[in-house]
């Protein structure tokens, strides 16, 4: 056990490990299966539309009852010169 808890006591979760979001190959399996074990498990959601977005809430929630993470983009576009 790590002797700061303020990590994990912030999220939630028992251990202070963040699964990469990875923009795509993560699925709702792994990351439940990581907030499972105690970590944060994590999706990346860039560009997703909203009634996936649901769908996806909802399926994490039925697979488990621990904390999860969404990761948005929230920069602007790159513009052509």
């Amino acid at each position: 056990m790590w002797p700061k808890k303020d990590l994990s006591d912030l999220l939630e979760v028992e251990h202070p490990t963040i699964q990469a979001s990875m923009a795509g190959p993560a699925t709702v399996a792994l990351a439940a299966a990581v907030s499972s074990v105690g970590g944060l498990g994590s999706l990346g959601r860039v560009a997703t539309p909203l009634e996936k977005i649901s769908a996806t809430n909802l399926a994490f929630s039925t697979a488990t009852d621990k904390p999860f993470n969404l990761n948005f983009f929230s920069h602007s576009p790159p513009q052509e010169n």
